[in-house]
């Protein structure tokens, strides 16, 4: 239903759920997110202080920056659309809109319209410390404007369908009443100064039917509500689903994913109490435990630097103060730290990250180095990718309805073709990048050996051969004629060359017939004189 109540139950039995796994969050966030909060208007102050060791906060970092390198680097066009059908996205008309309409979807994710990319950075970090990570995107209607946020954990709860997928989110977040006031207009029994708990509730609208007017118009239902505020109530719908959330180890068990961080805990909490034993032992050794056989030989605040002690040796020379040795071996611990910090390091994909980020490399090293690593890690950076599916869908959505996008061909209509993205990782770049180069290798040395003997050429096609070069290098569509343009100036070349073939052969016949009526001419002269 679409009401006030309805979604306030449905929340209160959602926030039942979530709360089974928000004791791992919590030790999640303790030792590698001190800064987040998992329960929404918690406040508690950010601890960093408390840890001993600093790995698991650079594997961190470094699952967010290898993810956003591969995936979403503003450098690189990331993505392209296309169809399921390769030698219609081939077709010079439709790779054109393809190219142009990529064009502009990634345009609209730049700082002068949207934040999306200061805002995955911190979704791909709680990716990895959470296992799930919420973009929302929410469009500013009349402000020509696109709102890209990353979502605190906090504020997230959701439901799947039996398919396991994610059909209704709702979002808890807090404002001050004129904030409500600004956003809503005037609210009974709203007070400026105080805070008030508002709960926004979006699911799949039974009822969508295309073109329907009213708030259940689109495919989903969204209801704006606060506990705290009977009056608050306002209702809508979106198109498509405005939040976009990566589950990173989906389970059968329960709506929540785990991540990296769930698998590397243990070692994260082994390693902070070593290494708080390393510390005590240092302390222990800069400042040992002495030993006396009696009080009054030395007090504590007797031990310090450059002081004379006096009474703590008999005549006969004999220690009367002496060090308590604890010394062990502790190189055997500082190996354990160290297998610990590997093991975090790994959890993370630490080595498939520094991978990533060598683009140096060609082809076949980076598909011969960890290929068993890189494989434990293709079952996360599809759900990474699955997102930004949904994402650039929305976005496209939103683009569309704006008319910012450009009218595609009336046989993309006619085919009825469904748009797909295709990822343009560093992985896929090298290996089109390496074809293409490969392939200029063989024209190369076929055209050399076609100086030896021309029938050599006679196995090259230079039209596939071009088309490979200009798809592996990522040249734009204009760089190529279309096969129409094409057959007609090959058609216009041959018709030139067949009128200068007929033009040569008829002076050629002139000529040789006014060689011939010469030489008729002569004859006969000659006839005449012997006459």
């Amino acid at each position: 239903m679409l009401d006030r109540d309805s979604v306030i139950r449905r929340h209160e039995d959602m926030r039942t759920v979530r709360q089974l796994e928000e004791g791992d969050w919590d030790d999640n966030a303790r030792l590698m997110a001190p800064d987040q909060s998992i329960r929404n208007g918690e406040t508690r102050r950010t601890r960093y202080d408390e840890l001993f060791d600093s790995t698991q906060l650079y594997a961190v970092d470094n699952f967010q920056a290898g993810i956003f390198g591969q995936l979403t680097n503003p450098a690189n066009r990331w993505i392209e659309l296309g169809t399921e059908d390769p030698d219609f996205n081939a077709w010079q008309p439709m790779k054109a809109w393809l190219y142009s309409t990529t064009s502009l979807g990634l345009s609209s994710l730049g700082p002068a319209v949207s934040s999306f990319y200061e805002e995955i950075a911190p979704v791909y970090a709680d990716t990895g410390v959470f296992g799930q990570g919420t973009l929302m995107q929410e469009e500013e209607l009349g402000k020509g404007r696109i709102v890209d946020r990353a979502l605190p954990l906090g504020q997230c709860f959701w439901d799947v369908d039996a398919h396991g997928e994610i059909d209704r989110f709702h979002r808890e977040f807090e404002l001050k009443g004129r904030q409500i006031k600004g956003w809503w207009g005037n609210v009974a029994d709203v007070m400026d100064d105080r805070t008030y708990k508002i709960v926004q509730g979006v699911w799949q609208n039974p009822n969508h039917v295309q073109g329907r007017i009213g708030p259940e118009f689109g495919r989903f239902c969204s209801v704006y509500c606060s506990p705290d505020l009977k009056s608050l109530e306002r209702l809508g719908g979106y198109y498509e689903l405005p939040f976009h959330t990566i589950r990173w180890k989906k389970r059968s068990t329960s709506p929540y994913a785990i991540g990296p961080g769930h698998i590397a805990r243990a070692d994260v909490n082994m390693l902070q109490e070593m290494e708080r034993s390393h510390l005590v032992a240092a302390q222990k050794a800069a400042e040992p435990t002495l030993l006396a056989h009696d009080d009054s030989v030395v007090n504590v605040s007797d031990v310090v630097p450059n002081a004379v002690l006096s009474g703590t040796l008999t005549e006969q020379g004999k220690q009367l103060l002496v060090p308590l040795n604890t010394a062990g071996n502790l190189q055997l611990s500082l190996d354990q730290s160290k297998q610990r910090r590997e093991a975090i390091r790994e959890a993370f994909y630490f080595s498939q990250m520094l991978m990533m980020q060598r683009p140096q490399m060609t082809a076949t090293e980076y598909m011969g180095y960890e290929q068993e690593r890189l494989r434990q890690m293709g079952p996360g950076l599809m759900r990474v990718m699955r997102m930004l599916s949904g994402f650039i869908a929305r976005r496209l959505g939103i683009l569309g309805r704006a008319g910012q996008l450009p009218p595609p061909p009336p046989e993309f209509v006619q085919r009825q073709a469904k748009l797909q993205v295709i990822y343009q990782s560093p992985l896929a770049k090298l290996q089109q990048v390496s074809t293409a180069r490969a392939t200029l290798q063989f024209a190369n040395v076929a055209m050399q050996l076609g100086q030896v003997d021309p029938e050599a050429l006679d196995v090259l096609d230079i039209d596939g051969t071009l088309g490979i070069v200009h798809d592996g290098f990522g040249a734009a569509p204009g760089a190529m004629r279309s096969p129409e343009d094409i057959q007609k100036r090959r058609a216009a070349r041959a018709q030139a060359q067949e009128q200068a073939v007929a033009l040569e052969q008829t002076g050629q016949a002139v000529s040789i017939a006014a060689e011939a009526a010469h030489a008729q001419q002569a004859g006969s002269l000659a006839k005449e004189r012997q006459l």
